[in-house]
């Protein structure tokens, strides 16, 4: 009787979805979609998402360079970008399809962020409302050609094969000592849509904390900085190689140890090659150290 009930509530929640895609294909009409592919057909050919609501996995196309080209664009002045400042650049012209375009055509039912994945499994998040504040864009071309090109012409670190930046980016909000960070990730090949209530659904603080709590504040803090690159299953990067659940252990056992790591890695760690947060004051650490504490678990 339980399998006939879930096989009835899976056919039920499909044929919802199907009539989902409909209307969506009825209003993108107008855009034509480049052709997707199952499966990456060449290296440059950027992966795009999709995440269900419900869903395990996610819906994984392909979509080729040469036909994201076919899609409009924008261009941006892009200055004080860190990645190009590095390189001695201060100001760079850009070309490429705006996220929230991206969004629009490539969105599954309900998705209204985007995550950016580089291939080192670095993940940076564009929830809605640093979409609708700083305008990301993905960049196809630098200085008119391909970032590839643009590097080997100027013996820069190639970028690519895609990258996330905005025009002029300003800080909206900040938390303690934290101060919204720009998400300008670099060698990006993956982008990953889905509903934000299901991605920070599963890093929420325990209901009981107030949105003034020091666990609510290292929530927010958390969930920008740190998701980059330690994740909670689906949620977030995985290039530290230590999962959210492994931070929550250590702020638990050794909060002392937990609040250098964040300030200064590498005095804990010398290979360490997560940056130093020496902005962060005490109660920015407490905070952070109390969200952890709090969604430990055994």
């Amino acid at each position: 009787m339980g399998t006939g009930k879930r096989v009835v509530t899976v056919a039920a929640a499909t044929l919802g979805l199907v009539f989902a895609w409909q209307m969506r294909d009825a209003v993108r009409a107008a855009t034509p979609l480049p052709a997707v592919h199952s499966t990456r057909q060449r290296p440059d050919d950027l992966e795009l998402d999709e995440v269900l609501p419900g869903a395990s996995e996610p819906v994984r196309r392909f979509v080729a360079y040469a036909d994201l080209l076919q899609l409009p664009q924008v261009a941006e002045t892009v200055t004080n970008d860190e990645n190009f400042t590095e390189m001695n650049v201060r100001t760079i012209h850009v070309t490429g399809i705006p996220l929230s375009e991206l969004l629009h055509l490539f969105g599954g039912p309900g998705a209204d962020m985007v995550s950016a994945v580089a291939v080192d499994a670095y993940s940076a998040p564009y929830p809605a409302e640093y979409i609708a504040a700083h305008h990301p864009l993905l960049v196809l071309k630098i200085e008119g050609l391909e970032p590839a090109v643009w590097a080997k012409q100027t013996h820069n670190e190639d970028p690519g094969p895609y990258l996330v930046t905005q025009a002029d980016f300003v800080p909206s909000y900040h938390v303690l000592a934290h101060q919204e960070r720009a998400q300008v990730p670099t060698q990006v090949n993956v982008l990953v849509f889905a509903a934000e209530s299901e991605v920070f659904g599963r890093i929420l603080p325990p209901p009981q904390y107030g949105p003034q709590s020091p666990q609510v504040q290292g929530y927010l803090i958390a969930r920008q900085n740190c998701i980059r690159c330690h994740n909670e299953g689906a949620t977030g990067g995985s290039k530290a190689g230590h999962s959210w659940q492994t931070l929550a252990h250590v702020a638990t056992r050794d909060a002392a140890t937990f609040g250098r790591i964040i300030v200064a890695p590498r005095s804990v760690n010398p290979r360490a090659q997560m940056p130093a947060n020496a902005q962060y004051d005490a109660p920015t650490l407490a905070a952070l150290t109390a969200y952890f504490q709090s969604i430990a678990t055994k």
